[in-house]
């Protein structure tokens, strides 16, 4: 195609490659190309453009998990170099998904002139359960304390002597038997509070 115009005007021209493509342009008309538009410099004399297509190189984009939480992630595969790359992580109940890494493993991102490991970190969520002691007896830590999701905190309860302990509140757990001493919760899913209170026996 052959375009006339006036001496020191520019031309803005429009080229699309495949995909999987990239476009070069040369010739003796310089310009820059922008996206798809390739814009020349003041024209001064007749010139050629000449447009050419390269395929463009296909990198590994590798998926990684870290953090003492879990879920599921995806995404991963092999992209076209500045291909955008979309990808997921979905925590698993009682999880928290923190982020990924590094930088470049950003929502809406384009995929590198490189292979790539994006981290996924998946942090377990924390509770708080608050120990209390009635009279006669102390309970051991007998401060507020924090649980990860899914885990258990036992207790030492020290009644005076002629006195046993009793434990209620919503945690859960058992008193063990044999010691009659220690009171270890449930698995922790939620704030909760253990009570203990100490009965003349």
């Amino acid at each position: 195609m052959c375009i006339r115009d006036s001496h020191g005007t520019t031309q803005t021209l429009t080229v699309i490659p495949n995909p999987g493509y990239a476009a070069l342009m040369t010739g003796t008309c310089s310009g820059n190309l922008v996206g798809t538009t390739f814009t020349t410099n003041p024209i001064t004399a007749n010139c050629t453009l000449i447009a050419s297509f390269t395929l463009l190189p296909v990198y590994p984009l590798t998926l990684a998990s870290d953090g003492n939480g879990s879920g599921n992630i995806g995404g991963g595969g092999n992209y076209l170099a500045n291909a955008p790359v979309t990808l997921t992580a979905t925590p698993n109940q009682g999880s928290t998904f923190s982020g990924w890494s590094p930088t470049p493993c950003a929502a809406g991102f384009t995929m590198p002139v490189s292979p790539l490991t994006c981290t996924a970190t998946f942090t377990l969520k924390q509770y708080t359960v608050t120990p209390s002691a009635g009279a006669n007896g102390v309970i051991s830590p007998n401060t507020t304390q924090t649980v990860d999701h899914g885990k258990t905190i036992t207790f030492v309860l020290t009644p005076k002597p002629g006195y046993a302990a009793n434990v209620t509140g919503d945690c859960g757990g058992s008193l063990d038997e044999e010691t009659g001493t220690l009171y270890t919760t449930n698995p922790i899913t939620a704030d909760c509070a253990v009570s203990a209170d100490f009965k003349a026996v």
